[in-house]
């Protein structure tokens, strides 16, 4: 009787887990990212194949692949940004992802900000397009992507005259994100979560459930051993250096 009941137990986690990924994958496939303002970029990729991208932050991947897909993808494609909260704590295997890709009938999936390690094996899909930070080793073609040069900045301020557009680049920088704002202002929430790691970054997450609760460090070290491995000696230094 109590093998058959933790069975059950096993099965009723196993589809809540489904339940919750589908629901996860449902608010990707329908928030596609928006991005204003996006201007050409030199760089040309094909149009019905699969390729990485790889770059330094803030050089513009996102918007140049968003752009992309509203030029050239036929159809409705999965957007993924791999560094969203949501994967800290809830883990997804290609078989997972090759699952809702059969059933949704995806051409196209788009793998943002991904890392080695975020899944077990490429999935498989018509077209996979990957964004990185830097280079892989996958056996896709890759582009690499880098900051604006002249003529691209200037298409970011084209009622500027050349002095004036030329004197912005010089003072400015060459990214994106800087050409729009015509500020060397970095957004505060990327600043921020640059000066975490990884497990830095998923005690940040267990955290913000104790938001406004009285609690103790042990109390969270229990919560932050539901989720992941970690070292209690090591919890217990970084929440001592966090609240220093």
């Amino acid at each position: 009787m109590l093998v058959f009941y933790l069975f059950l137990t096993k099965i009723f986690k196993y589809l809540l887990f489904k339940r919750k990924l589908l629901h996860i994958l449902d608010n990707f496939f329908s928030n596609s990212p928006k991005i204003d303002n996006i201007q050409p970029r030199k760089l040309q990729l094909p149009a019905d194949k699969s390729f990485h991208i790889y770059g330094a932050r803030g050089v513009g991947k996102t918007a140049l692949i968003v752009d992309y897909a509203d030029k050239y993808v036929k159809g409705e494609y999965l957007y993924i940004d791999c560094q969203d909260p949501t994967f800290i704590l809830n883990d997804i295997d290609a078989q997972d992802l090759n699952e809702y890709i059969e059933e949704e009938s995806i051409q196209t999936l788009i793998l943002d900000h991904y890392f080695e390690g975020f899944l077990d094996s490429l999935p498989n899909v018509a077209q996979l397009i990957i964004l990185s930070r830097e280079q892989l080793p996958l056996s896709l073609e890759s582009y690499s992507l880098y900051p604006l040069d002249f003529e691209e900045f200037l298409n970011f301020h084209s009622n500027f005259s050349l002095t004036n557009s030329f004197d912005l680049y010089t003072k400015l920088g060459s990214l994106p994100q800087v050409a729009i704002s015509q500020s060397a202002t970095i957004s505060a929430r990327e600043h921020f979560f640059e000066r975490f790691d990884a497990q830095e970054g998923k005690v940040l997450l267990i955290l913000s459930l104790f938001h406004g609760k009285v609690t103790t460090t042990h109390q969270i070290y229990q919560r932050a051993s539901e989720y992941f491995k970690i070292s209690k000696d090591w919890l217990y230094r970084a929440i001592k250096e966090f609240l220093a």
